[in-house]
């Protein structure tokens, strides 16, 4: 049988050694409650790679198109590494850190944003994607904060035997303090992770609440750093963007 899991973890750009470890098929069957564990596991991380914005709520474009490029760098507190972590005798970090490259791009005239991340692992074929679509409902003013609502995807490729992937819907609302934007996030984030081709395993869907928190720093007239924690699930996570506005 296929090794299926591994690589998955290992997309977290082996920052971490303790993560650079092998599970098998094999593994999991022989627990005593193996979709107990794959449940477990496929909570953790689809907590960790679910998609985020990492911005407030006011759009990008106006008269003229917007457009940001950044890189961020996360680390998500693991809840379940107790009940899978030593799965074929490993010994799993309960943090998993993650790099992404970002891209945004927000329409004239019309308050939609568009924005998509990227992750790859040198030396193999494993990919993370995500895609967001937010749609500001208020841009704000003196007196009343900015409001949006955004739809998001990611897609994790080159695992075999794992269809893995998130959707999430969030509201959120931010205020601009001259070079500090504080936010508020609130949403939920489906997540499907199956094992394809394996009988032994049944295919895992379900709903996560997530609230996050954050704000953007403008460093530069085009330059800001955001950061921002959240809460999806029962996986706590902070993230740090660098980000180019033009």
């Amino acid at each position: 049988m296929k090794r299926f899991f591994a690589p998955a973890l290992v997309v977290a750009l082996l920052a971490s050694p303790l993560w650079a470890k092998d599970i098998s098929i094999e593994d999991f069957l022989t627990e005593s409650e193996p979709q107990k564990v794959f449940r477990s596991m496929s909570e953790d991380i689809g907590a960790a790679f679910a998609y985020r914005s990492v911005a407030p709520a006011y759009r990008l474009g106006g008269v003229l198109p917007g457009f940001e490029l950044g890189a961020d760098v996360s680390v998500s507190s693991l809840n379940n590494t107790g009940t899978w972590g030593k799965v074929g005798e490993n010994d799993f970090s309960s943090s998993l850190p993650l790099a992404r490259l970002t891209a945004q791009v927000g329409l004239p005239f019309i308050p939609l944003d568009f924005g998509v991340a990227y992750t790859s692992v040198p030396s193999s074929d494993l990919k993370l994607m995500g895609y967001e679509l937010r749609y500001s409902i208020w841009d704000g003013g003196a007196l009343a904060p900015a409001l949006a609502a955004r739809l998001s995807h990611s897609k994790l490729s080159g695992v075999d035997d794992l269809s893995f992937d998130t959707t999430a819907v969030e509201v959120g609302a931010s205020y601009d303090f001259a070079i500090i934007t504080p936010y508020v996030n609130a949403g939920m984030v489906k997540v499907t992770s199956d094992p394809d081709g394996v009988d032994e395993l049944d295919k895992e869907t379900f709903s996560l609440k997530r609230f996050t928190v954050g704000a953007r720093i403008a460093i530069m007239p085009l330059v800001g750093v955001t950061v921002e924690a959240d809460t999806t699930g029962d996986v706590r996570t902070l993230t740090a963007k660098i980000a180019l506005r033009f």
